[in-house]
């Protein structure tokens, strides 16, 4: 009967080995797989730790628990629960500076003005930008539209853009050309000025208001963040048919 024991030990334990090697095969799996989507780990660990550093120490409700802990000995469950807490304040605030708009915007008025070409019209479009965030830059524009009788949005090509800053817009557009004003871009600061491209063919006047309605602006901040503009609901009311 001992033998018998001790295979029976043996084969246990090897049940017990395969077992633990299946899931260490499945763990390696998984961090193989998702290596490439925790390469800004480093960065979120910090974000916390200040956060949770911050609100560990000034928060109020948090604060009195912590000095306790540091001069007595208050209830480990107590001090415990304080700093979970403090953990998960800070991983939410952190997290809600990733997904808070950096940007408001909007734009402000449009005008579709003729070119030298026949049914080429260029479209200037005033915008407003307010910077809610760090201080960054726009380096990178994109724009749509939707044409009458046309299937799928237009999308504008870079060929397309005006760059040139010496253009004089139109008397309803104000400020200067935002498509290569690289300036730093203060907190707070608010920049208003214009992007202008070119729109072919614009067969008639329906067709010219149905485009700067559906018109459509993105751009790019120095983070590689991308924010679209706002068109005022006003300016939709003015030039509905």
């Amino acid at each position: 009967m001992p033998p018998v024991c001790e295979v029976g030990e043996e084969s246990s334990s090897a049940v017990r080995w395969l077992l633990m090697r299946k899931w260490l095969e499945r763990v390696w799996q998984w961090l193989a797989h998702h290596t490439k989507t925790l390469d800004l780990f480093p960065e979120y660990v910090g974000a916390v730790y200040h956060a949770w550093h911050d609100y560990l120490w000034g928060w109020t409700p948090v604060a009195p628990v912590i000095v306790w802990w540091m001069l007595g000995q208050p209830p480990m469950w107590l001090v415990a629960a304080a700093f979970i807490w403090a953990f998960l304040i800070a991983s939410y605030y952190a997290w809600r500076a990733e997904v808070s708009p950096r940007f408001r915007s909007w734009i402000s008025d449009m005008t579709l003005s003729r070119t030298g070409t026949e049914a080429v019209r260029r479209l200037f479009v005033g915008l407003r930008i307010v910077n809610l965030g760090p201080p960054t830059s726009i380096p990178t524009w994109y724009a749509s539209y939707d044409k009458v009788g046309e299937e799928g949005r237009m999308h504008v090509s870079d060929s397309a853009f005006v760059e040139d800053d010496q253009v004089e817009p139109p008397s309803n557009i104000r400020g200067a050309n935002l498509l290569r004003d690289y300036r730093r871009l203060e907190t707070g600061e608010t920049r208003e000025g214009w992007v202008a491209f070119d729109i072919w063919p614009v067969s008639s006047d329906e067709d010219a208001v149905h485009i700067m309605q559906s018109v459509f602006l993105r751009f790019v901040d120095a983070f590689g963040k991308q924010y679209d503009t706002a068109l005022k609901p006003q300016w939709v009311r003015e030039h509905n048919d």
